[in-house]
C-alpha cells in the first residue's frame, strides 16, 4: 500500500522567510515614515500659504502689512498685547473667530491684573489646525498654559548686530518701544509692498518654529544635548549687545558663541515661543516673530545680561529671546524649515542655507541682491 509523503517547512526554510519578512518590514517601514512627513510637510505648507495671502489680504484692505503687536490697546503694565495673528484671521477661513475677539480687553490679561480676560479666553484658549505644523509632534500645551499655540511667527528681520527689525512684521513704533533707543528700531514703521524694495519674492514674511516646552518636562532648564534643545533660549556671549554695529564680523562672532555652547549649560528659558498665539509683547522681547541671524534649526541664543538692557525686566527680554539674540526658524521637518514669502510664496529653506543669503531674505530694504537659486 503506497504512502503520500506530507510536505512541510524545514526549520532553515522557516527561518529564511522569516528573514525576508523582516528585511521587507525594514525597509517598509522608513518609506512609510517618509510618506507622513511628505503629508505633513505638504500640510505645513498650506497653512503658510494661507497666512502668507491673508497678510496680502490685510494689506490690500488697510494699506499696510500686520504690525508684531496693535499696541496701544486695553492691555497691563506687564505689557501683553494682541499679536498680528488675530486681524489676520478675518481673511482665513477663521472669520468667526475673529468675529469674537474683543479687541478692547486685549489678548490675555486683565488690565490691571495678572488673570486671563473672560472676554477673550474663547479665542485665546483654541488651538487652531491652521497655526499648527503637524510635524511639531508636541500636544501637550507650552508652560502647562491653557492657551493656543502657533508654530507660525512673523518675520522681524535682524541679525540684530547689523540691523534688528529689518523684517516684514515688526513692531509699530508707538509701542511701548520708549527704553529702546530710535537708532537701534532702525525705523521700525508701517510696513507696505513698496517700502519692501529687495523684492517680494526674495523676502520672507512668515516662518515656522517649535512651540515651548510644558514647564513641567522642562524642569530648570533644558540641555544642551536634549531632543527638545530646539525649543529653548540660551544665555550666550556676545561682544555687542543690542548695540548694531553693521559689522557682519560681529554677527559671526555671536553665531560662533551660540554653536560652541557647553553640553552642560542649561537654557535660560524653554517654553516661550508660540505659547499663546493671541498674544504680542513689546519689542525688546521675541514671541510673536523670529528672526534671521543663525540658520534654521540652530539653538536660540540670547545676549548675556552683561550686554542686555532688559535683562532685569522681570525676566522676559531674555527667557523669550531678544531682537539681538537669534531666534530662527525651526522644525522637525528633515534638513530645514518651511517660509512663506512676501508675494504669497512657500519654500522650503535648507539648515546649509549660506548665513549672507539668510540674512538678505531676512530684511525688506538693505539693497542685497540675492538669486532664487542662492536657496
Amino acid at each position: 500500500m503506497l504512502r503520500h509523503r506530507r510536505h512541510a517547512f524545514t526549520l532553515i526554510e522557516l527561518l529564511v522567510v522569516i528573514a525576508i519578512i523582516g528585511v521587507l518590514i525594514a525597509l517598509l517601514l522608513p518609506a512609510v515614515q517618509q510618506a507622513r512627513e511628505a503629508a505633513r510637510r505638504i500640510s505645513c505648507t498650506n497653512n503658510l500659504k494661507q497666512l502668507a495671502l491673508a497678510v496680502h489680504n490685510y494689506e490690500s484692505a488697510n494699506g499696510c502689512f500686520p504690525q508684531m503687536t496693535l499696541w496701544p490697546s486695553a492691555t497691563p503694565v506687564v505689557g501683553w498685547s494682541t499679536s498680528w495673528l488675530v486681524p489676520i484671521l478675518q481673511y482665513t477661513e477663521q472669520s468667526p473667530m475673529y468675529d469674537a475677539y474683543n479687541f478692547s480687553h486685549g489678548p490675555y490679561w486683565t488690565p490691571g491684573t495678572a488673570v486671563p480676560t473672560a472676554a477673550n479666553t474663547t479665542v485665546t484658549y483654541s488651538s487652531l489646525p491652521l497655526l499648527r505644523c503637524p510635524s511639531d509632534g508636541q500636544t501637550a500645551k507650552a508652560r502647562d498654559s491653557l492657551c493656543g499655540m502657533t508654530n507660525y511667527l512673523g518675520n522681524m528681520g535682524g541679525p540684530g548686530v547689523i540691523r534688528p527689525y529689518s523684517g516684514t512684521i515688526v513692531h509699530p513704533d508707538n509701542s511701548p518701544t520708549s527704553l529702546v533707543p530710535a537708532t537701534v528700531r532702525g525705523g521700525a514703521t508701517l510696513i507696505t509692498i513698496a517700502t519692501i524694495t529687495d523684492g517680494t519674492s526674495n523676502t520672507a514674511v512668515i516662518s515656522e518654529r517649535l512651540v515651548g516646552r510644558p514647564a513641567g518636562s522642562a524642569g530648570a532648564g533644558t540641555a544642551r544635548n536634549d531632543p527638545d534643545a530646539k525649543r529653548a533660549i540660551w544665555d550666550t556671549a556676545s561682544p555687542t549687545g543690542m548695540v548694531p554695529t553693521g559689522n557682519p564680523n560681529d554677527a559671526m562672532a555671536f553665531i560662533g558663541a551660540c554653536n560652541r555652547i557647553p553640553i552642560s549649560q542649561l537654557s535660560l528659558g524653554s517654553y516661550g515661543t508660540g505659547q499663546m498665539w493671541t498674544a504680542g509683547y513689546p519689542s525688546y522681547v521675541v514671541i510673536a516673530g523670529y528672526n534671521h541671524y543663525n540658520a534654521p534649526n540652530s539653538l536660540g541664543c540670547t545676549p548675556t545680561a552683561a550686554t542686555d538692557p532688559y535683562a532685569s525686566v522681570g525676566g522676559q527680554s531674555r527667557t523669550y529671546g531678544t531682537p539681538w539674540g537669534s531666534e530662527s526658524p525651526t522644525s522637525r521637518h528633515p534638513g530645514g524649515v518651511n517660509m512663506a514669502f512676501s508675494d504669497g510664496s512657500v519654500k522650503f529653506i535648507k539648515d546649509t542655507i549660506n548665513l549672507p543669503t539668510f540674512w538678505a531674505i531676512g530684511s525688506r530694504n538693505m539693497g542685497e541682491v540675492v538669486s532664487s537659486d542662492a536657496y
